[in-house]
Order: C-alpha cells, then sequence, then structure tokens
C-alpha cells in the first residue's frame, strides 16, 4: 500500500514538472515575440523621430528602459 502512493506521489509530481516546463516554454515564446516585434519596430521608430531627437538621446532612452526591464 505504501508503495503505490509513493508511485502515485512521484508520477503528480513528474506531471507537474512537465506542466512547468510547458508554461516556461509559453512564457519563453512569448518573450522572443516581443523582443522581435520591439526590434522589427525600431528602425521604423527611429526614422520617424531621427528629424525631431538626436540619435545618442534615443540610443540613451532604448538603454534606460531596456535597464528598467532587467532589474
Amino acid at each position: 500500500m505504501l508503495d503505490i502512493d509513493c508511485l502515485l506521489k512521484s508520477r503528480k509530481i513528474k506531471a507537474e514538472k512537465i506542466l512547468n516546463r510547458r508554461v516556461l516554454m509559453k512564457k519563453g515564446i512569448i518573450y522572443i515575440f516581443i523582443t522581435a516585434f520591439a526590434f522589427s519596430t525600431m528602425e521604423i521608430v527611429g526614422k520617424l523621430i531621427s528629424t525631431q531627437i538626436n540619435p545618442f538621446q534615443l540610443t540613451f532612452i532604448r538603454f534606460f528602459i531596456g535597464s528598467i526591464f532587467l532589474y
């Protein structure tokens, strides 16, 4: 009886680990799409804003926003 309970618990733990991996994979895919979107729109936005903002200011803003997300 004890062996069956132990076996069921170990299977439940394995199932939870698999579900956690799937959740992490979905988060990773979402982050990849967000990053690809941000990098692909940066060139367009840069051309539109380049007449109004100095390129050094734009680069500083990009790094500032990036550092906020990292911390």
